[in-house]
């Protein structure tokens, strides 16, 4: 089970509205087998960012440094759930990889020294409504000072807030046919970086699926206007 790691989650939205070949977005470069003290995932800084609990009512949080036990108890695993430990390629195998996954939810960490250097939840088939709330529902908790400036398009939005080097990602992707699939990520930026959930990355997939999406709005244009 690997979708959860998405490395180019702009690309989610391409499937279905475009008759062009899609120009595969470069993968980021693979992090030291090695890693520099300085790529190191702080796991013992407190910060302002964390993911909230897929339980509305619970006050259960996932914070960097979390160990896994109390991570999965934030997002118990549901009746049915296939569980993963695949490691995304972009890490180096000092890391390991937690999680589960349904059709239509996932949550997974990435894990350093046995703590959460990274956690991503992920929804399918679901709406604009719950992705409105879910952005409201961190805007009104984070301090508005971590926020940068969100990434719009035709179907996809990003949100980003950072705290030293701390990263809390929501992207919200209008699927052609299953409605939207909404990803929450945080984690260490070097982690983040590693997975393509990052500011810069995002502005790039997202001007790259814009371009395939236009490309494919006039494709399927001409072939309407063709037809008899």
């Amino acid at each position: 089970m690997k979708n959860l790691w998405p490395l180019a989650i702009g690309m989610l939205v391409l499937g279905g509205c475009s008759t062009q070949e899609i120009t595969p977005i470069a993968p980021p470069a693979r992090l030291s087998a090695t890693l520099d003290p300085s790529d190191l995932p702080d796991l013992e800084t407190r910060s302002d960012l964390e993911l909230f609990s897929s339980n509305r009512e619970s006050a259960s949080v996932v914070r960097i440094g979390t160990d896994l036990d109390r991570a999965l108890a934030a997002f118990p695993r549901p009746g049915g759930a296939h569980d993963f430990s695949d490691l995304p390629s972009t890490l180096p195998t000092e890391f390991s990889a937690r999680g589960w996954e349904t059709a239509n939810e996932g949550f997974g960490v990435i894990l350093y020294n046995a703590r959460v250097a990274s956690a991503v939840h992920e929804l399918r088939r679901t709406d604009r409504a719950m992705l409105d709330e879910l952005v409201e529902r961190y805007n009104k908790a984070i301090p508005e000072k971590y926020q940068i400036t969100p990434l719009a398009g035709a179907r996809i939005r990003y949100w980003f807030w950072e705290d030293g080097r701390r990263r809390l990602m929501i992207c919200g992707v209008d699927t052609p046919k299953d409605g939207y699939s909404v990803t929450v990520a945080l984690g260490d930026r070097v982690v983040l970086d590693a997975l393509r959930m990052s500011p810069a990355t995002a502005t790039a997939d997202l001007a790259a699926a814009e371009q395939t999406y236009v490309e494919g709005t006039i494709g399927q244009n001409s072939q309407e206007t063709a037809k008899p």
